[in-house]
């Protein structure tokens, strides 16, 4: 796995550049992105989780992909990373808050599920971009509570949103509120009001 890479489809905060990058700062070696660029996945999203006012992103949910069923027409915006396998890897295992020494992805197989019992159990493969096999991290089974994000959590996707796909502060608002059950006054609002 040394020498593979592969994309990492983001759908969540790590849209996010700044939010990523500490991802990155926490792999086993330094790495920077060999790539990254707007992506849409054919995979459902939804927010789900309860979070606590003492948690990084505080009360409400966090963001998921439904692996089956997938979408006939691609709608979920994300972004992919091109990075070497093994930290892709690692991403995993910290999403997850397991130790570096439980990083798992076979970037030449399709789905998999390294990760029992953790939120973010599932790799799961969303194709090729460039001949470069995509994956995304994603829980195998629906979570629950289904429910909609907080202000911080959105004000980080919705700047990753906007800077990689070019959206405004209402364009990012109509995207999220049919997945959200939030109004887009309360999501415009609070993009204005957060660091998005």
């Amino acid at each position: 796995m040394s020498d593979a890479v592969a994309w990492y489809a983001a759908y969540g905060s790590n849209i996010d550049e700044a939010r990523f990058r500490e991802y990155l700062a926490g792999c086993s070696e330094p790495t920077e992105p060999l790539g990254d660029r707007a992506f849409v996945l054919d995979l459902p999203l939804y927010f789900a989780g309860t979070g606590s006012a003492t948690s990084r992103w505080g009360p409400g949910g966090v963001a998921f992909a439904r692996p089956a069923p997938r979408d006939a027409t691609p709608a979920t915006l994300g972004r992919a990373w091109l990075l070497p396998a093994a930290r892709l890897a690692e991403i995993g295992a910290q999403e997850n808050r397991l130790p570096l020494t439980r990083a798992a992805l076979d970037p030449a197989g399709g789905d998999q599920q390294p990760f029992p019992d953790r939120a973010y159990d599932s790799w799961v493969r969303c194709g090729e971009l460039e001949g470069v096999p995509v994956f995304t991290l994603t829980s195998s089974v629906p979570r629950m509570p289904v429910n909609p994000p907080g202000p911080r959590y959105v004000a980080v996707v919705a700047r990753g949103l906007r800077t990689r796909h070019g959206m405004t502060r209402e364009g990012v608002a109509s995207y999220l509120a049919d997945r959200t059950n939030l109004p887009v006054a309360t999501l415009v609002e609070w993009q204005a009001q957060g660091e998005g």
